[in-house]
């Protein structure tokens, strides 16, 4: 289930594909394919969002999904 997490409220429904854990300088492309627009740009805002400085040598979290059902 994917919930908005300004609400709480379902959106969708998914099933997940796939997942990895890369050090952030590893990231390609496809890692940050729609949402970042360079590696800095990956530190700075995980940095924000964590409160903690990310650098290149940290590690992160890929998650693959593939949407089932637009539940709104």
């Amino acid at each position: 289930m994917l919930v908005n997490s300004d609400n709480g409220q379902e959106f969708a429904k998914a099933v997940i594909t796939g997942m990895v854990i890369k050090a952030v300088h590893d990231l390609t492309e496809l890692d940050m394919k729609d949402k970042f627009e360079s590696i800095e740009e990956v530190c700075e805002i995980f940095s924000n969002y964590y409160g903690k400085t990310i650098t290149l040598d940290d590690r992160v979290k890929i998650i693959r999904f593939r949407v089932e059902e637009i539940l709104v």
